[in-house]
């Protein structure tokens, strides 16, 4: 099983979600790298979060895929979709609806910290063929800049290009570390696939993704035979309903026959005089 799992990790990128959750959780070094490419400026991280989950007042949460934090308190939340639809604008504005929401407001609205939500498309969502897409807001009558704090960018990892975001979006679907271009990507890469503590921690991490599946099929299967447990009591009590109709009528019959009226043998049934004679067949 082991060599099976050596096979799966050669395939996997910083792409592939439970391999990005493994390499980049708490990799300040990475993660901070991938920041100032997207954002072309330098920043400092002090935390950094994979599959954080944050709840509103209402009871909903969501996970996001990477959180970070950096020394002045803006906060960053990294997204990589693969299918178009979760790219949405409004997810974006939703993400950082919730992230703002935990911020304590200190000095009034001013002392807000900035918000940068980045989304990583596997298709290019503007199809326009650029690498990335910054989102500002202008106000319509003046065409001046309209800023809040928040900072929306989505990244087309269909780009190409042989510039640095061009080189990132490389490194982030390469699989091979000795192929990448980044060094604090490649060494990423490296230490959890050709090292003896990354291959173990993440041949651990593919055993708990299978046990877990073991633990899904059985919920499962016991699902499934308790359907159909169900749909035999269901018969049975079908069948059961079934005998005790025929006994009624054939009851009501035999009444019949011995000389009581409809009305009392309906008297006697508990049940309508058009049903009596609905069994009787008498119109």
């Amino acid at each position: 099983m082991e060599q099976y799992y050596q096979e799966k990790l050669k395939e996997l990128r910083l792409i592939d979600d439970d391999f990005m959750n493994i390499a980049l959780n708490e990799n300040k070094k990475a993660v901070e790298k991938i920041i100032q490419i997207i954002l072309e400026k330098q920043i400092k991280l002090e935390e950094v979060h994979t599959q954080e989950k944050i709840q509103n007042l209402t009871g909903s949460s969501i996970i996001l895929d990477i959180y970070a934090k950096d020394e002045k308190e803006n906060e960053y939340n990294i997204e990589i979709q693969r299918q178009v639809k979760g790219a949405h604008p409004k997810r974006l504005r939703y993400n950082a609806a919730l992230i703002d929401m935990r911020q304590k407001i200190k000095e009034g609205y001013r002392s807000l910290k900035d918000t940068y939500i980045i989304i990583l498309t596997e298709k290019d969502y503007f199809k326009e063929k650029k690498a990335k897409y910054q989102i500002k807001q202008k106000i319509e009558e003046t065409n001046k800049d309209y800023y809040d704090g928040v900072y929306k960018i989505y990244v087309n990892l269909e780009y190409e290009g042989e510039d640095e975001i061009g080189e990132l979006i490389h490194d982030i679907k390469c699989r091979e570390a000795k192929e990448m271009k980044i060094k604090e990507l490649k060494e990423t890469v490296e230490t959890f696939k050709n090292t003896k503590k990354g291959k173990n921690k993440m041949c651990k991490v593919f055993e708990e993704i299978r046990e877990k599946g073991r633990q899904e099929e059985r919920a499962k299967m016991s699902k499934v035979f308790e359907e159909i447990r169900e749909k035999g009591r269901q018969e049975e009590r079908a069948k059961i309903q079934q005998e005790i109709e025929l006994k009624e009528k054939e009851l009501i019959r035999n009444m019949y026959i011995s000389g009581l009226t409809i009305e009392m043998i309906a008297r006697i049934a508990n049940i309508s005089i058009d049903k009596t004679r609905k069994i009787l067949k008498i119109s």
